[in-house]
């Protein structure tokens, strides 16, 4: 309709509102009138509902960021592959590169299966030896410290206040709290309590006795060598009197009751095997 593109505003509002019935006693005149008084008042909405919209927009799209980037660690967390050795027990793991991890009782790694080849990356919590394949840079994370090697082999002790690397062959690089250092074949590096210790021990294989159920140690805090015997018996140990004491000698995983006077009786500490698998030791 051209006269209708003609009109200006109120002219088109009326002959809208003209071709619409009005309900009740209001005439279409008085309709009319009562719209535009309205208009004239700026009876609009208020612009707090646009704004309000927006910010439901705002926060749906935070939400649903959120929730990406939620899914997104679900999903990488659940790409990684998880390996348990629980208490008592021991697993041998083939990674993708081909290279070794034994791991000690009630300790895990965890890496990705997926990119491990061009990533070789595992995280560590507890013990174990690793035998590397030459390659690119190999890296070992635990709570303790760090360490990275392209091609060796060597053992990780990374529990509680106690962090210990050993190299066996090769060349390992350690971090842990403010400290890197080197160490070739036959040294160790040591933080516990947060004191750092380098050593070179006369028979680092000895470190490995693990692995064969023989446990050695050189002048070891005691409660660090009862921590390893309730990992490798299931078993849980309640001692006192054993403050300041340091254990040099070694344990077998076959007997719990050998262990124990092995450990004990140079120390003249008691002991006392209880039900449910429970140790009392006492002076």
């Amino acid at each position: 309709m051209e006269d209708f593109k003609k009109m200006d505003m109120e002219e088109k509002i009326a002959f809208v509102a003209s071709r619409y019935t009005v309900p009740g006693s209001l005439s279409n005149e008085e309709a009319f009138g009562k719209l535009m008084g309205r208009i004239e008042h700026k009876e609009i909405p208020s612009p707090k509902v646009t704004r309000n919209r927006y910010r439901i927009l705002y926060y749906s799209a935070a939400a649903s960021l959120a929730l990406i980037i939620a899914l997104f660690f679900t999903f990488r967390d659940f790409q990684q592959l998880k390996i348990i050795a629980g208490a008592g027990e021991q697993q041998v793991v083939e990674l993708p590169d081909g290279s070794g991890v034994y791991l000690n009782a009630m300790s895990e790694i965890r890496y990705s299966e997926k990119d491990f080849q061009k990533n070789r990356l595992l995280r560590l919590n507890g013990e174990a030896y690793f035998e590397v394949k030459e390659g690119s840079l190999f890296c070992v994370e635990s709570e303790h410290g760090n360490i990275k090697v392209l091609g060796t082999s060597f053992n990780v002790h990374s529990r509680d206040d106690y962090f210990k690397v050993s190299c066996i062959t090769g060349r390992v690089v350690v971090s842990a709290a403010s400290e890197t250092d080197t160490i070739i074949r036959g040294e160790s590096v040591s933080w516990i309590y947060n004191e750092y210790r380098k050593t070179r021990e006369q028979d680092i294989i000895k470190t490995l006795g693990w692995r064969n159920g023989e446990f050695y140690y050189e002048s070891t805090e005691l409660r660090f060598v009862l921590d390893e015997i309730e990992r490798q018996f299931e078993v849980s140990i309640k001692a006192s009197g054993i403050e300041n004491r340091r254990f040099t000698g070694s344990f077998y995983r076959g007997n719990l009751e050998e262990a124990l006077q092995i450990v004990c009786i140079p120390m003249d500490l008691d002991f006392e095997i209880l039900d449910q698998g429970k140790v009392r030791i006492s002076p």
